[in-house]
Protein backbone atom coordinates (compact mmCIF):
# COMPACT_ATOMS: atom_id res chain seq x y z
CA UNK A 1 0.00 0.00 0.00
CA UNK A 2 2.66 2.32 0.61
CA UNK A 3 3.95 1.82 -3.02
CA UNK A 4 1.01 3.68 -3.93
CA UNK A 5 1.12 6.45 -1.52
CA UNK A 6 4.39 6.96 -3.02
CA UNK A 7 3.70 6.98 -6.50
CA UNK A 8 1.02 9.30 -5.32
CA UNK A 9 2.30 11.42 -3.53
CA UNK A 10 5.33 11.95 -6.63
CA UNK A 11 8.06 10.63 -4.29
CA UNK A 12 11.17 10.88 -6.52
CA UNK A 13 13.60 8.46 -5.26
CA UNK A 14 12.94 5.60 -2.75
CA UNK A 15 16.18 3.85 -0.89
CA UNK A 16 15.51 0.55 1.37
CA UNK A 17 17.74 -1.80 2.88
CA UNK A 18 15.91 -5.43 2.11
CA UNK A 19 14.19 -6.77 -0.15
CA UNK A 20 11.32 -8.83 -0.09
CA UNK A 21 9.50 -11.29 -2.25
CA UNK A 22 6.22 -11.19 -0.06
CA UNK A 23 6.01 -7.32 1.42
CA UNK A 24 5.92 -4.54 -0.86
CA UNK A 25 5.16 -3.65 -4.11
CA UNK A 26 8.61 -3.02 -5.68
CA UNK A 27 9.33 -6.78 -5.13
CA UNK A 28 5.72 -8.22 -5.85
CA UNK A 29 3.94 -6.05 -7.97
CA UNK A 30 6.83 -3.59 -9.07
CA UNK A 31 4.44 -0.72 -8.27
CA UNK A 32 7.26 1.36 -7.85
CA UNK A 33 8.37 0.59 -11.61
CA UNK A 34 5.70 0.42 -13.10
CA UNK A 35 5.54 3.34 -15.70
CA UNK A 36 1.72 2.05 -16.93
CA UNK A 37 0.14 3.63 -13.92
CA UNK A 38 1.33 7.39 -14.36
CA UNK A 39 1.08 6.30 -18.57
CA UNK A 40 -3.17 4.98 -17.59
CA UNK A 41 -3.86 7.61 -14.52
CA UNK A 42 -1.40 10.63 -14.97
CA UNK A 43 -3.64 12.87 -12.87
CA UNK A 44 -2.99 10.58 -9.50
CA UNK A 45 0.49 9.11 -10.28
CA UNK A 46 3.88 10.05 -10.92
CA UNK A 47 6.40 8.82 -13.39
CA UNK A 48 8.16 6.13 -11.26
CA UNK A 49 10.31 6.96 -9.25
CA UNK A 50 14.02 6.12 -8.80
CA UNK A 51 15.03 3.15 -6.51
CA UNK A 52 17.89 2.37 -4.50
CA UNK A 53 17.45 -1.12 -3.28
CA UNK A 54 19.32 -3.01 -0.80
CA UNK A 55 21.24 -0.03 0.78
CA UNK A 56 23.38 -0.69 3.96
CA UNK A 57 21.67 -4.20 3.82
CA UNK A 58 23.86 -5.74 5.99
CA UNK A 59 23.71 -3.06 8.46
CA UNK A 60 19.93 -3.32 8.29
CA UNK A 61 19.91 -7.42 8.12
CA UNK A 62 22.34 -6.70 12.10
CA UNK A 63 19.93 -4.31 13.31
CA UNK A 64 16.85 -6.88 12.87
CA UNK A 65 19.14 -9.89 14.35
CA UNK A 66 19.84 -7.64 17.30
CA UNK A 67 16.70 -6.55 18.18
CA UNK A 68 14.68 -9.81 17.81
CA UNK A 69 16.76 -12.85 17.04
CA UNK A 70 13.78 -15.54 17.32
CA UNK A 71 11.38 -13.34 14.72
CA UNK A 72 14.82 -12.94 12.44
CA UNK A 73 15.02 -16.28 12.07
CA UNK A 74 11.74 -16.78 11.38
CA UNK A 75 11.39 -14.31 8.53
CA UNK A 76 14.65 -15.92 7.39
CA UNK A 77 13.77 -19.24 6.90
CA UNK A 78 10.48 -18.05 5.40
CA UNK A 79 12.37 -15.62 2.75
CA UNK A 80 10.48 -12.77 3.71
CA UNK A 81 13.74 -10.66 2.98
CA UNK A 82 16.59 -12.17 0.52
CA UNK A 83 20.06 -11.71 -0.78
CA UNK A 84 19.88 -10.22 -4.65
CA UNK A 85 20.58 -12.96 -6.40
CA UNK A 86 17.54 -15.02 -4.24
CA UNK A 87 15.49 -12.53 -5.51
CA UNK A 88 15.61 -13.30 -8.83
CA UNK A 89 15.09 -16.54 -8.55
CA UNK A 90 12.08 -16.49 -6.46
CA UNK A 91 10.76 -13.50 -9.07
CA UNK A 92 11.62 -15.92 -12.09
CA UNK A 93 9.85 -18.45 -10.82
CA UNK A 94 6.58 -16.40 -9.57
CA UNK A 95 6.96 -14.79 -12.98
CA UNK A 96 6.55 -18.38 -14.76
CA UNK A 97 3.86 -19.26 -12.44
CA UNK A 98 1.47 -16.09 -12.92
CA UNK A 99 2.29 -16.38 -17.42
CA UNK A 100 0.88 -20.38 -16.95
CA UNK A 101 -1.80 -18.83 -14.18
CA UNK A 102 -3.36 -16.08 -17.34
CA UNK A 103 -2.31 -18.86 -19.88
CA UNK A 104 -4.76 -20.67 -18.33
CA UNK A 105 -6.93 -18.11 -17.66
CA UNK A 106 -6.92 -16.82 -21.15
CA UNK A 107 -7.66 -20.59 -22.55
CA UNK A 108 -10.66 -21.07 -20.36
CA UNK A 109 -11.94 -17.67 -21.31
CA UNK A 110 -11.83 -18.80 -24.93
CA UNK A 111 -13.52 -22.62 -24.30
CA UNK A 112 -15.97 -20.08 -22.90
CA UNK A 113 -16.56 -17.51 -25.19
CA UNK A 114 -15.36 -17.81 -28.85
CA UNK A 115 -15.41 -21.64 -29.43
CA UNK A 116 -18.67 -21.81 -28.06
CA UNK A 117 -20.23 -18.80 -30.44
CA UNK A 118 -18.41 -21.22 -33.56
CA UNK A 119 -20.34 -24.53 -32.53
CA UNK A 120 -23.46 -22.38 -31.50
Amino acid sequence: MCSYAIRESRIGRVVFGLRSPVMGGFSRWSILNDAGLSSILPEVFAPPPDVLAGCLQHQVQKLFRKRNRLAWEFMKSRKIFVESSDLDQVQSSRSKARSTLWLGLANAARTLLVDRVWRG
